[in-house]
């Protein structure tokens, strides 16, 4: 005959085996940092009513341009918070023209975290992310006249040890430690993510971002 605590024991592990409690699901004040279960903080969807188009003074000399935020994220104070971990969509294209000199084109996506937590003005640019894209002629002139049309996305991570360079190379007056501690007070405020768009052309008549382009920011 079955002994009825022996079976309940039995049935317990079992459940136990096959759902097993969530790592860091507690966000209670005896949590540990670090430990947190990763979350979805916001998501931002744009729908511009244009798409933003980078166009150089002259297309004939290389030269970089940053554009305007393609995203911006407001991110509400979590005193829990260690890390920040960003998913960007956002297409783009590049319109080659022939010209007199070799084609060049090199993208990347700038990063700025503005906090009233930061001395004066308020701002950390971090290091940004490539488009994995690159272009160049070499020394063969450009003669085509194409549109390369690039779907685009990247997720990228940042942490207070990632970011503590940068706010002490951004303020020099702060020590190691100081920077260190000012950036784990940085990803507990609230703060708000920029994203825009940066690029090196030349034989480019323009490059255009797409108005429909969205941007989620998890967290733990």
């Amino acid at each position: 005959m079955r002994n009825p605590k022996t079976f309940a024991a039995i049935v317990c592990a079992l459940i136990g085996c096959l759902f097993p409690p969530a790592v860091g699901a507690q966000r209670g004040p005896g949590a540990g940092a670090g430990n947190q279960a990763l979350h979805l903080i916001t998501s931002v969807n744009v729908t511009a009513p244009a798409a933003t188009f980078l166009t150089p003074a002259s297309p004939l000399v290389s030269e970089s341009i940053v554009g305007p935020d393609l995203f911006t994220a407001p991110i509400a104070a979590d005193r829990l918070r260690t890390y920040l971990m960003l998913v960007v969509n956002c297409s783009f294209n590049v319109h080659q023209i022939p010209t007199s000199v070799p084609l060049q084109f090199v993208s990347a996506f700038n990063v700025r975290l503005t906090s009233a937590a930061l001395p004066a003005p308020g701002f950390v640019d971090v290091v940004g992310f490539g488009s994995g894209v690159v272009l160049h002629g070499g020394a063969t002139v450009s003669v085509d006249d194409i549109t390369t049309n690039t779907p685009f996305q990247r997720t990228v991570f940042y942490d207070a040890g990632s970011v503590a360079p940068f706010i002490q190379a951004a303020f020099p007056a702060l020590t190691a430690a100081e920077a260190a501690q000012l950036a784990a007070t940085l990803f507990q405020s609230a703060l708000t993510i920029s994203i825009a768009p940066a690029v090196t052309i030349r034989s480019v008549q323009n490059v255009r971002y797409s108005p429909l382009r969205s941007l989620q920011v998890f967290g733990d």
